[in-house]
């Protein structure tokens, strides 16, 4: 029975006969689980929560030739053997060799085993980076990428590696990976998706257990890699969206129709009639690609192709950032007979100066090299409609570039429309760069990007638990960190919410570096609804990433109190607190 169902999901024969050679795996996970997991699935493509023998099985269909064809990725030395092992117990009949290099490996040996020829490298993202950097191992040839319990290679600081990675790679590689938690998968999903307007609706449903299933296959027709949406955020609204209504042209709304229009669920309504319209924009988006097919159709609508000069201007922190928007630009402009370019720093300066002499609709650019291209006089800006800066919350890391923004527009004959879209940016930096972009025309920047935070007056100390615990029941949303300023605060609310059924992770203030770091990691994966800890070790935790942050008690100072916010902020005050301790006139402004 359990060889029957492994067969029917059309596994490499060899393949199929390895899985059951090895007795360990065989008991350890079971081919019911198996089959149901995978259902109709396409074995180069899966996104979801699987074990590492689910994710080794549809390795095999890229295995041909002895050259380096599949990338592992994963946290440590001990989780690589582990693969190791599984995938030469899978892979024993076909004659699969694999490669081990992570940080505890000899480089010499991995240069070694590399050029005697491999089909799987396995290994921690910083030495495959190293390796393929210096030509060890060739990237022509690879096929898929997989990394393993990805949001924990995130928080081990892996993400830069993981990415640089990903854009070495041929656009028609496979992209798969596990996380611990669906909730990870939809954010990660965002990242790593090359077409970005491919949107495959997926259901999930939550068990007992907390763990989230992927309910629905991928559909193999699709693109290789697709952006999970959850329905659940597609609000009536958006699925009645009608891009006829936008008057977009002729050749944009047929690309569009060619993709489908209920593949652009996400794209809000209110936010691309805005940008569309003459109106100055600013978007705070969350990491993902929506915004940036977004911003392909305004900069497409924006361009009149009968004039061969550059009316349409996006200024991106990266050349990376600037491939990407290329890319989507490219894939709805193609019948349009328009001319994009990337312009950015490391290119051929010749080439580039020769490109943009030529007449471009669209420049895409790192602030250094358009400013460059226009004193040369290679980039005119007299029919500039529209500037685009696309994750401004990346360039405007020092004071010098405000000062060449300024420069910038002051080269522009007419005023342009800005569109500006940002991720996370802080409170200062955000007055700072708006301040700067919009430098002759912001009147006010205050009250519409005020931190969200919540004080709620109770009238005693005793009461403030049931209010967390009503915040619990009323807000939705996954998980909260609640900090108190005393240890025995932390054990009273910890072991309260056990009491009331909710799952509690406790920090201690006397607790080793090993142990916090693997309760922190628990809270980040959403293994426990609530983590109760003392201001002292919220330095560990990046709050930005935090749904919900309630302040039990009122800290000592008000430069500790401002460290301590996030995206949303409940601050309990009660009338038994001393309010000489802490400038509350300076924390609500």
């Amino acid at each position: 029975m359990a060889k029957r169902n492994c067969h029917e999901r059309t596994l490499n024969a060899k393949c199929s006969n390895g899985y059951y050679c090895d007795d360990k795996f065989c008991d350890k996970h079971s081919s019911v689980s198996f089959a149901d997991k995978y259902c109709e699935t396409d074995w180069n493509q899966v996104v979801c929560e699987f074990s590492e023998l689910q994710i080794q099985s549809s390795l095999y269909e890229a295995i041909q030739a002895v050259e380096c064809q599949v990338l592992i990725l994963l946290a440590s030395h001990e989780e690589a053997e582990e693969i190791k092992h599984l995938i030469n117990s899978f892979g024993k009949l076909m004659g699969i060799k694999c490669c081990l290099c992570t940080l505890s490996t000899d480089v010499k040996q991995d240069l070694n085993q590399l050029k005697s020829g491999v089909h799987i490298v396995i290994g921690t993202p910083g030495r495959v980076y190293d390796l393929i950097s210096i030509g060890a191992i060739q990237t022509i040839n690879i096929k898929l990428l997989t990394a393993i319990e990805t949001d924990r290679l995130y928080s081990n600081g892996y993400e830069s590696y993981i990415c640089d990675l990903y854009f070495l790679l041929k656009s028609d590689v496979k992209i798969m990976f596990s996380t611990t938690t669906m909730k990870s998968a939809l954010s990660l999903a965002r990242i790593f998706c090359r077409h970005p307007i491919k949107i495959w609706d997926t259901k999930f449903f939550d068990t007992e257990s907390s763990v989230t299933n992927c309910d629905d296959a991928f559909d193999n027709n699709e693109t290789d890699e697709v952006w999970i949406e959850s329905d659940s955020n597609c609000d009536e609204e958006s699925l009645n969206f009608d891009f006829k209504k936008l008057n977009l042209k002729d050749e944009l709304m047929k690309e569009i129709t060619n993709f489908g229009e209920e593949n652009f669920l996400s794209l809000h309504k209110q936010t691309l009639v805005a940008c569309i319209s003459p109106h100055d924009t600013i978007i705070q988006s969350c990491p993902g690609r929506a915004k940036a097919a977004l911003l392909a159709i305004v900069a497409l609508q924006k361009i009149e192709a009968a004039i061969n000069q550059c009316q349409v201007l996006i200024l991106t922190p990266m050349r990376r950032k600037a491939d990407e928007l290329y890319k989507v630009i490219s894939l709805f402009g193609k019948s349009m007979n328009l001319r994009c370019h990337i312009s950015v720093g490391g290119t051929n300066l010749s080439e580039d100066i020769k490109n943009l002499r030529l007449g471009q609709h669209i420049v895409i650019g790192t602030l250094g090299r358009l400013m460059h291209m226009v004193s040369e006089k290679a980039l005119l800006m007299d029919f500039v409609k529209l500037v685009v800066f696309y994750d401004a919350n990346l360039m405007f890391l020092n004071e010098d570039v405000h000062k060449e923004v300024i420069w910038l527009f002051e080269e522009i004959s007419q005023q342009p429309q800005i569109i500006v879209s940002y991720e996370n940016w802080d409170k200062f930096n955000v007055f700072e760069g708006l301040k700067c972009i919009f430098h002759n025309r912001l009147i006010n920047t205050n009250a519409s990007f005020a931190a969200k935070r919540l004080h709620v007056v109770i009238k005693k100390s005793n009461w403030k638990f049931s209010f967390l615990l009503n915040c619990f029941k009323a807000l939705d949303t996954t998980q909260i960190y609640v900090i108190c300023f005393s240890q025995i605060t932390v054990d009273f609310v910890a072991n309260k919410l056990i009491q009331s059924d909710i799952s509690v992770s406790k920090l201690d203030e006397d607790c080793n570096w090993r142990s916090r770091e693997s309760i922190v990691d628990h809270f980040r994966w959403g293994s426990n609804r609530a983590l109760v800890t003392t201001s002292i070790i919220t330095s560990h935790i990046d709050l930005s990433k935090v749904p919900l942050v309630v302040i039990y008690d009122l800290p000592q100072s008000c430069g500790e109190f401002n460290q301590l916010l996030g995206i949303m902020t409940i601050i309990f005050i009660t009338s038994e607190d001393k309010l000489h301790q802490i400038d509350l006139q300076g924390i609500t402004e």
